[in-house]
């Protein structure tokens, strides 16, 4: 009746827990570029999703 173990339960919890984590860490990095660029930087805070913005920050590189 009950198809999941409590260890499968366990392994499926830690698995969400970690994929939220990956999401929330993206969302914050893309929120913590976009006032660096936009606030620090002087520049409009979505442009900093532009490819031709990121081709020209690695053409320092």
């Amino acid at each position: 009746m009950n198809r999941w173990t409590s260890s499968q339960k366990a392994l499926l919890k830690t698995l969400v827990y970690f994929l939220m984590f990956i999401l929330l860490s993206i969302i914050v990095l893309i929120i913590g570029l976009m006032v660096g660029y936009g606030v620090i930087g002087d520049g409009k805070p979505l442009s900093i999703l532009n490819q031709e913005v990121w081709k020209n920050l690695m053409s320092y590189f």
